[in-house]
Parts: structure tokens; sequence; C-alpha cells
């Protein structure tokens, strides 16, 4: 049956199926889905960032407090980098420039810890760097498609005392250069948290194949991989058998496999016309779905340009 197992589990229709169609062949389809979010016309990326925040024990080893030294060295590159990547990327389903706006907005970037190990202690508190951000997709006619916070947060080594006296608290404590990379990794993280909610991901599919005397044949070539082959033989048995209700099941399945899916929907609702098994009327449904899914992605990669770096 077309559609994915979600699907039938959600339906309840799994056991039905299994139970009725043990001994039917299968084809296996795997086709890519749509992004969840409907961000199909926001592309122009719009990144504001605040003035990083430090925390009470950051810095205090080695260099003064964050303040402004670390506010000037992080800030831009945050909102460069945040910029590049989502531009860059270009994988979250973001289509027509011009159609709307993705406001990006740093929240805080935040560094705590980054302190040596208090007296009679080997280990002290790593530094750790989190972003938050707020990213907002808008359409231009004011339309709010989606809003959610995302945060990254990642932590550097931990200041230690070794058993022969040695440490690494240069490495641990070197503030300002490790708070700046760690906060890029952060916001690297934050931008692929919000990409992966945008990003197409995979279905499979299984396909039953009806194999009633006539059309054996043509569906053992289906299973051994010979579509053309299969399609063919089954066009050419409903030349003389029209009105098979299982035989255009089956094109429709071969057409779905092939990537034909238009050509599939017919196949299946001529199939649910004729009657004689109601899972040709679902599998004709869930073939009008894939086909108005694989429009979205067409429309979304022509739309969606790599950029030039």
């Amino acid at each position: 049956m077309l559609g994915s197992v979600n699907q039938l589990l959600a339906g309840g229709l799994l056991a039905a199926l299994l139970l009725s169609s043990a001994c039917a062949p299968r084809l296996y389809l795997r086709h890519e889905t749509p992004p969840a979010l409907d961000a199909a016309g926001v592309i122009v990326v719009n990144v504001k960032g605040t003035t990083p925040q430090a925390g009470p024990n950051v810095f205090q080893t080695i260099l003064d407090p964050m303040g402004s030294l670390a506010a000037a060295v992080l800030e831009p590159e945050l909102v460069a980098l945040t910029q590049r990547e989502l531009t860059r990327t270009c994988t979250m389903g973001l289509g027509n420039p011009g159609e709307g706006t993705l406001f990006v907005l740093l929240n805080v970037v935040r560094a705590t810890g980054g302190t040596a190990p208090a007296q009679g202690q080997t280990t002290g508190v790593a530094l750790t760097v989190r972003a938050e951000a707020t990213f907002t997709l808008v359409r231009n006619d004011g339309r709010q498609v989606f809003s959610e916070n995302y945060f990254g947060q990642r932590a550097g080594p931990t200041p230690t005392v070794m058993k022969d006296g040695s440490n690494n608290f240069a490495e641990a404590l070197n503030s300002v250069p490790t708070a700046a990379r760690l906060a890029q990794q952060a916001m690297a993280h934050l931008v692929e948290s919000f990409a992966a909610d945008l990003r197409p991901g995979e279905t499979t599919d299984t396909l039953l194949l009806a194999d009633p005397e006539p059309l054996k044949p043509a569906v053992k070539a289906a299973l051994d991989g010979d579509l053309e082959g299969a399609l063919q033989q089954h066009q050419a048995y409903l030349g003389t058998n029209p009105n098979d209700g299982r035989a255009w099941a089956n094109v429709g399945a071969l057409h779905s496999v092939r990537g034909n899916l238009q050509e599939a929907v017919v196949a299946y609702e001529r199939a649910a016309q004729l009657g004689g098994d109601e899972r040709f009327i679902r599998e004709a449904g869930y073939a009008r779905t894939r086909a108005a899914q694989a429009q979205v992605l067409q429309n979304l990669r022509r739309a969606c340009a790599p950029v030039a770096q």
C-alpha cells in the first residue's frame, strides 16, 4: 500500500493490510518529503546582534572581565557567521527572494566559567559559551510563518591540575580567543538546529502488486528490477482487459517507483473507479499527496539557487 508506515499505523490500517495481502508482491519506494514548515518564498536573511553578556566568573583568571573587549571580538563575528551559514547552506526550504524575510535576533551570547581550581581542588570550571536566538519567518504580506527560539552551547577544556603538578591553564583560560571560537561553534549548532526543522526527509513506501495468473510474468519482471518491461507487459494486458482494476493499480505502483507521479495518480484513480478493492482508493489518495509534495520540492529547488562564495 502506498503511504508511510506512520500513516498506516495512525490510520489503523497496517494490521488489515498484512492480513489481507500477506502474500502480495511488494515494490519499495523511498521518496523525499517536503519541509514541515511553510517556509517557501522566504530567503532574505536579516540578522541583528545584541551585546554579549558575561557571567561573574568569566576571564578573571588571566584577563579583565569580558566587557567591551570581548563584545567587540564576538558580536560582529557571530552576526556575520549567522548570515553566512544561513545563506550558504540554503537547505531549509527558503524560496523566492523578495517574498519574505527570515529575521534572526541574537538574544544572548553568554560566557560563564573559565576559572582555575579552588584551593585544594584539582579541577576548575570550564569556559562555556551559550548562544540564544529567535528565528522568525515573515511573509511580505505580514503573515508570520514561524517563530521559535534556538540555542547552541559549547564548552572548552576544564582547567585541571595534573598529578605531576602541571596544568593546562594556558589553554583552558585563554579567555577571549577561546570564547570567540566556542561562540562560533555554538552559533553553528544553533543554525543547524533551525535548518533541521526545515530540511526535507525521506519516507519508505510499500507498494503492493496484484499477481493473478495473467499478470504473473509482468509482476516477476517488476520484482526482478525490469520496471520498463513490467510496465509494457501491463499496458499490453490492459489493451485487451481495460477494466481490470488490479492491473491499473499495478501500473500506478510501477509509475510511482519510476518517479512518474502524475501518471501514477491517473492509474490509481482508474483502479479506484473500477472498484473491487478499497486499497485502490487509498493508494489514489496517497499518490495525489506525494505528487503534490514532489511539486513543492521542485519549486523549492528552483527558487533556492546556490549562493556564490
